[in-house]
């Protein structure tokens, strides 16, 4: 049986994956989701001023999928808002646009 992948601390990840922004104070997920490029798409979060990806409440994790497809992610970022109801996630995620 194939181990899980597990998400790491950081955004750091110049590559596929999905990613995830959790709350401080209560450490659960308060946004989900997946990109071809993690660190640029964290740090575009940033720079418009989501409340989810202020570094003093919130703390990013990803988890890279180097191999996978945009379906796959889409698939692993459903699973992950659907578990754990983000209070940032307007939609349930979404297969998006072929990497």
């Amino acid at each position: 049986m194939a181990r899980r992948g597990r998400y790491r601390h950081g955004n750091d990840h110049r590559g596929r994956g999905v990613y995830r922004a959790i709350n401080k104070r209560t450490n659960k997920p308060g946004y989900v989701g997946k990109a071809k490029d993690i660190e640029t798409r964290t740090k575009q979060h940033e720079r418009e001023g989501k409340p989810f990806a202020n570094p003093k409440t919130h703390r990013w994790e990803h988890k890279p999928l180097p191999r996978s497809t945009a379906k796959t992610a889409g698939v692993v970022e459903a699973n992950q808002i659907a578990k754990h109801k983000p209070k940032h996630n307007l939609h349930s995620g979404s297969p998006g646009r072929p990497w």
